[in-house]
């Protein structure tokens, strides 16, 4: 049985991910990578990395691996938004120990 989930995310580019735009785009434009997140292009004045998923494979092993892959050219407390088939909440978050996955709840008051 799958699992669907939809992943975005527009992760903003430190300053040595501007300086490796290359390098970044043999990451994203690998088979591994492609495996894990469906899209990933980078935007606007090559400062944006766009990342985005809707598929019902999810692999977060996978995906958190291809996130690590980044990690060194993504700014601090950046993250990537996930919302599943059954409507829970979930998100990477870049942090100075690396990616932390975090569950959410939507609260309206």
């Amino acid at each position: 049985m799958s699992y669907c989930h939809n992943l975005s995310a527009a992760l903003s580019l430190n300053k040595k991910g501007k300086q490796n735009i290359k390098k970044i785009k043999e990451i994203i434009n690998s088979e591994e990578f492609r495996y894990a997140i469906e899209k990933a292009e980078i935007s606007g004045d090559n400062d944006t990395l766009e990342l985005s998923n809707s598929w019902c494979n999810y692999h977060d092993e996978e995906i958190i691996a291809s996130l690590i892959k980044l990690t060194n050219f993504i700014k601090l407390g950046e993250e990537v938004e996930c919302r599943g088939e059954d409507d829970s909440h979930w998100r990477f978050l870049l942090t100075i120990n690396g990616w932390l996955e975090q569950e959410g709840h939507i609260v309206y008051e």
